[in-house]
């Protein structure tokens, strides 16, 4: 097995990945493939490398020109497949729509595998490529007889390139130090006071920027999030109730991931109704994305865990709720 017999599995991998999940729309339990939109072109690249390296596969080395072009595009598709997964993130957070539809049908979408293998097997092409390139001149100056022989071993050396680099931008990429949790309850007990300000004070465009973007897309958009709460406002007062009150219950379950927060918080609130106070509790998911700066919410009201789920695929599994 040589290098070249590598990079054809790296050209199979992102091959499949044109066949594989790149968007999923949970709530109408709707899949987007990668061949319906870029994963052909993507699938194409691999497809032209994968023939040529099988038409040469007689020969152990591959041609320097083929070799820099195959290294070139597999890197390219790995930051295409890293740009893309980087853009899905943030149109989680910042996708908006006034039409209901769209808002309804789009709630909760999240990436899917099929971007990762893109990026896994373009880098895995890429590095090959490198490795490839790069070797003869790096070990003829240690031995002469490796040169000989690399072609023939290069999987383990190949091997632990690629282990060593992909362990390498983990740490690099990844923010492991966890703020303590008295900080967090801190930081949430801030915003919810905002929030609950916001609220009581009926500045409902204020209130719905603490909502999550995934739950105004539930509700239809922010303008039918603000005309339901307007309604709601409406209903209190024919009922001749006020919310007199809302603050934080309790801070129940905290869970960190990188530079993401989630926890489970209960509040408590207090309605005036025809002059008698009552009290109801609610339990809300606190997110935040940038390490405690800023929080949004997500009710969890009725809804099982299974449908919190299927609705916020980003919930952290360990979240006790």
């Amino acid at each position: 097995m040589t290098v070249k017999h590598l990079m054809i599995i790296f050209a199979v991998l992102g091959i499949t990945a044109t066949f594989m999940p790149w968007l999923h729309y949970p709530k109408g339990d709707a899949v987007f493939y990668g061949y319906i939109g870029d994963g052909l072109v993507t699938g194409l690249v691999f497809f032209i490398w994968l023939v040529y390296l099988l038409f040469t596969i007689k020969q152990n080395t591959v041609a320097k020109i083929p070799n820099i072009l195959i290294g070139l595009s597999g890197f390219f598709l790995a930051f295409i497949a890293y740009s893309k997964i980087i853009n899905i993130k943030i149109e989680k957070l910042e996708f908006s729509t006034e039409n209901p539809l769209i808002a309804l049908a789009t709630a909760g979408f999240h990436e899917g595998t099929g971007v990762y293998i893109l990026g896994i097997a373009g880098l895995g092409l890429g590095i090959s490529a490198l490795f490839s390139f790069t070797s003869p001149f790096i070990f003829k100056k240690l031995n002469g007889n490796i040169e000989k022989s690399f072609h023939s071993k290069s999987p383990v050396w190949v091997t632990i390139l690629l282990f060593v680099a992909c362990v390498g931008c983990y740490f690099l990429l990844k923010n492991t130090e966890n703020i303590a949790d008295d900080e967090i309850k801190v930081a949430i007990t801030t915003s919810v006071a905002s929030m609950s300000h916001a609220f009581e004070k009926g500045k409902y465009e204020d209130f719905v920027s603490f909502m999550h973007p995934t739950m105004i897309q539930s509700f239809g958009g922010r303008q039918k999030t603000l005309e339901l709460l307007n309604a709601t406002n409406q209903s209190f007062i024919n009922q001749d109730t006020k919310i007199k009150d809302v603050r934080l219950g309790d801070v129940l379950d905290i869970q960190q991931m990188d530079g993401s927060i989630q926890a489970v918080i209960s509040q408590i609130v207090t309605y005036d109704v025809s002059g008698e106070e009552k009290n109801e509790m609610q339990k809300l998911i606190a997110i935040s994305e940038d390490r405690g700066k800023s929080w949004k919410y997500i009710n969890i009201g009725s809804k099982s865990k299974d449908e919190i789920f299927r609705l916020f695929p980003f919930i952290n599994p360990k979240l006790a709720f």
